[in-house]
This record gives C-alpha cells, sequence and structure tokens, in this order.
C-alpha cells in the first residue's frame, strides 16, 4: 500500500512540477500549491509517519526542481537574447541599420533564431523594428511580466 501512496504522491508531484516550470513558470504558486499538499501530507492520520515523511520530501524535491528549470530558463532567455543582440549589433554595423525582422540575421550572423526559454508557451522572442526604434522582447513571467531590449538606447526594461 506504501508504495502505491507514494507513487500516487510523484505521479502528482510530476504533474504539479510540469505545470509550474514549462507552462505557468511560477516558482512562487509552486511554492503555495507544494507547502500545503506537505501540510496534507503531514496531517494525515491514515498513513504511517514515515510515509507522511516521504510525501513531503517528494513535494520538496519536486519544489527544488520547479525552482532549478525556472531559473535555468531565466538563465538561458537572458543568453539567448545576449547572442540576438550581439548578432543585431554586427548587422547594424555592417548594413548601417538593425535588422526588420529577427530572420534576417539568419544565417549570417546567426546559425537560426534562438528560443528564448524551454518552455510550452510564451518561449519566442518578438522583434519590434520601427523606423527609429527596434525592440527585443520576451515574455519573463507569463502572463505578463515582458522584458524588453532597446536597441537604441542599449538598454533593458519590463512591461507589464
Amino acid at each position: 500500500m506504501e508504495n502505491s501512496v507514494l507513487v500516487k504522491t510523484a505521479v502528482i508531484a510530476a504533474v504539479l512540477l510540469i505545470l509550474f516550470a514549462f507552462f505557468f513558470e511560477s516558482s512562487p504558486t509552486a511554492f503555495v500549491v507544494f507547502a500545503i499538499l506537505s501540510a496534507a501530507a503531514l496531517f494525515r492520520k491514515n498513513h504511517t509517519k514515515e510515509t507522511r515523511m516521504k510525501k513531503v520530501v517528494i513535494y520538496l524535491l519536486m519544489f527544488m526542481l520547479t525552482l532549478g528549470i525556472t531559473s535555468a530558463n531565466g538563465y538561458f532567455a537572458k543568453r539567448s537574447a545576449g547572442r540576438i543582440i550581439a548578432a543585431a549589433e554586427s548587422y547594424a554595423r555592417k548594413t548601417g541599420a538593425y535588422p526588420g525582422q529577427l530572420s534576417d540575421l539568419v544565417p549570417e550572423f546567426l546559425p537560426k533564431v534562438p528560443a528564448a526559454k524551454y518552455t510550452f508557451l510564451d518561449n519566442g522572442f518578438k522583434y519590434i523594428a520601427r523606423e527609429k526604434q527596434h525592440i527585443l522582447i520576451y515574455v519573463k513571467k507569463p502572463p505578463y511580466g515582458r522584458a524588453y531590449y532597446n536597441f537604441e538606447e542599449k538598454k533593458w526594461g519590463t512591461m507589464d
């Protein structure tokens, strides 16, 4: 019986990990949910103390994995944005203007336009090219929380 309870706990925790790390990208929400599930597991009277503690450990590990994945995705987004920015600057030095679209950087300046993050939603970069304004945007924290880089000002900002 203990094994089936722990397997069920692991499946629930894994589904929540996928939701919080790859869809919602929300560590604070993950913390609240995993904390509530851990507290519920601790007070579950029909399981042994050992089983309750194992369930808490499973939830704790999945929360830590969620933190690690969301942090890694933040790092990947900044690194990928840096590659795009460097390529666009090289393009501008060569042509005298920033690209009209990100695909203009391929293949001479980038082998391909990288993904911003490894998530299922909002994982790409958006690029706005106007006459005197060029902006690179990606979703930092869904559904809002967009980070942007202004090429003319050479600085980062956030919207939403």
